[in-house]
């Protein structure tokens, strides 16, 4: 008698944690349905585990991120869309792999009014390796059959890349100048984010006119933006580097969103 009473007791006493422990987290449960309804699993699980590992927790990163954080705050609380432009030296790495970090983590976070665009000082072509290590955790990228005419080069195809499950959550991408007509250069609420230094910005081609700021952000691997062969481990090392400021900035902006609605 004894025994079977101990036995109850530990079932009723696991079923009050475990009620407890929803009921203390219903919320968060709530908010990674909602974002898993949207975007693709393997994304997710990439990115939970990036905001888990916080393996670049360098001073600069943190710096630059909570300096961002700032600049994207002050134009989302006045409740209009937001337009980041990643830019690095000719767009076909480090500025493509940004945006859709970005767009991904935004996804993550749920700030659906900040979208990411990539351009170039110049324009070449996208990396495939590039591409690759974005396949690697899950973006489905293909390409249109189109190929873009504002290249250096003759053969710049174009892809539509995916993070989420949604046509809207994905976009057209292809090397391209900051200037070109699908980044958001001259419009309201676009802020500019530099992968590239600021010698390489001085070109007679830069302009990030109408900016309502830029922020530069200083890579582990400077010498990546200027490699003509980038190794691929290289390149997952950049997705992961900037996937986790992407994290800190916009986990910054989702914390002060969320208490302000508090």
């Amino acid at each position: 008698m004894h025994e079977w009473a101990g036995k109850v007791f530990l079932l009723i006493s696991f079923g009050k944690l475990i009620t407890n422990f929803f009921q203390a987290n219903f919320e968060y449960i709530q908010k990674v349905r909602k974002v898993l309804l949207k975007m693709h699993l393997r994304i997710f699980g990439h990115l939970f585990q990036l905001s888990k590992i916080q393996q670049h927790d360098s001073q600069s990163l943190t710096v630059t991120a909570n300096e961002f954080s700032k600049n994207l705050l002050g134009l989302y609380e006045k409740g209009r869309h937001i337009s980041i432009l990643v830019v690095c030296s000719d767009n076909s790495s480090s500025s493509f792999i940004g945006s859709a970090m970005g767009n991904a983590v935004a996804a993550y976070h749920s700030l659906e009014k900040i979208r990411f665009y990539s351009g170039g000082i110049t324009s070449s072509r996208l990396n495939q390796d590039a591409i690759k290590v974005l396949e690697d955790i899950g973006f489905e990228i293909w390409e249109s059959g189109e190929h873009a005419e504002c290249s250096k080069v003759e053969n710049n195809p174009c892809f539509f890349v995916h993070w989420g499950k949604k046509e809207t959550d994905g976009m057209l991408e292809f090397s391209k100048k900051i200037n070109d007509l699908k980044n958001p250069n001259f419009r309201e609420n676009f802020l500019g984010l530099m992968l590239c230094d600021k010698n390489e910005s001085g070109s007679d081609d830069f302009s990030l006119e109408g900016s309502k700021g830029t922020i530069y952000l200083v890579l582990e691997n400077q010498a990546i933006n200027k490699a003509a062969s980038i190794p691929l481990g290289d390149l997952v090392q950049l997705r992961d580097y900037l996937g986790s400021f992407m994290l800190a900035t916009l986990g910054l902006v989702r914390d002060e969103l969320d208490k302000a609605f508090k």
